[in-house]
């Protein structure tokens, strides 16, 4: 039985191994028409590094609020594309088969859609409609506005104040339902002269 079981996964393995074998093509150099080419690629990554470190205290709020997360989604996203883009760019350069599966092409276009799709979301919590207070967003707002009163500094005070004020209804209706506690009568406590009511 075990024997029988082993002999399949041998002949599945081995016609996998010829499928992949035979199914492997080479691209010619005037074939490969990137969308987004390796020098692009270099200029996207410079020009999100020089706005990541200029922007203004107002955008990285709105970035380090939004629901998802922008700031990692957008480093991982890139590092990824990097090196899928350079390696396929080397396959073609050297004449490397590519899989039947794969086109080079196809592959540069989706790369190019999803770096795409990621500035627009990138305008769209900047620009657009910045991210709100709700029960998914509560967290980061702690997180941003203790950094911010822990930094100090006056300008990142100010946006954070400005970002607050707008959210001050949301804030107020997901905040915790807190009841007022009941005392009897004789045990109502005073502070400074003025009577604590129920």
């Amino acid at each position: 039985m075990q024997e029988s079981i082993f002999n399949e996964l041998r002949g599945w393995w081995s016609a996998l191994g010829e499928w992949w074998i035979e199914g492997l093509h080479s691209v010619p150099r005037d074939e490969y028409l990137p969308v987004l080419d390796t020098s692009g690629f270099l200029g996207i990554i410079a020009f999100s590094v020089a706005v990541f470190t200029r922007s203004a205290p107002k955008y990285q709020f709105r970035q380090a609020t939004a629901v998802l997360p922008f700031r990692r989604l957008f480093f991982v996203t890139l590092v990824g594309s990097a090196i899928v883009t350079f390696t396929v760019e080397a396959f073609v350069m050297y004449s490397v088969k590519f899989p039947s599966f794969i086109n080079p092409n196809t592959v540069n276009f989706v790369i190019a859609a999803i770096i795409a799709v990621l500035v627009l979301y990138w305008m769209k919590i900047s620009f657009i409609r910045p991210p709100r207070f709700n029960r998914n967003t509560s967290s980061k707002f702690f997180q941003q506005t203790f950094l911010y009163i822990s930094n100090g500094s006056r300008e990142e005070l100010l946006v954070l104040a400005r970002e607050l004020m707008v959210e001050i209804p949301r804030l107020i209706t997901y905040s915790p339902v807190r009841r007022p506690s009941r005392f009897p009568r004789q045990d109502v406590p005073w502070e400074g002269g003025i009577e604590c009511r129920e």
